[in-house]
């Protein structure tokens, strides 16, 4: 992940979250313990991610909820989303 971009770091923070909720809502039905330690280790690493990577690669603030092309604190442009 040398090279993840912020838009790139989102995405992948979003998968790696709907992934545990889904072993969540797996591990309700069949009450298995390890899918739940797993599905919150999912959704805490697309947390991790978040923070690391959604961040504008000038001023390092965070970027917000929504899915921006320009930093709201310093206005530089995030690149083309792949």
């Amino acid at each position: 992940m040398g090279d993840m971009t912020a838009h790139g770091g989102r995405r992948l923070a979003i998968w790696l979250m709907i992934s545990g909720v889904c072993l969540y809502l797996v591990d309700m039905l069949l009450l298995w313990v390890p899918l739940l330690f797993v599905g919150g280790g999912l959704m805490l690493a697309g947390t991790i991610v978040l923070v690391i990577f959604w961040r504008c690669p000038g001023c390092r603030k965070l970027l917000g909820r929504e899915d921006v092309n320009y930093c709201p604190h310093c206005g530089r442009a995030l690149g083309e989303r792949e």
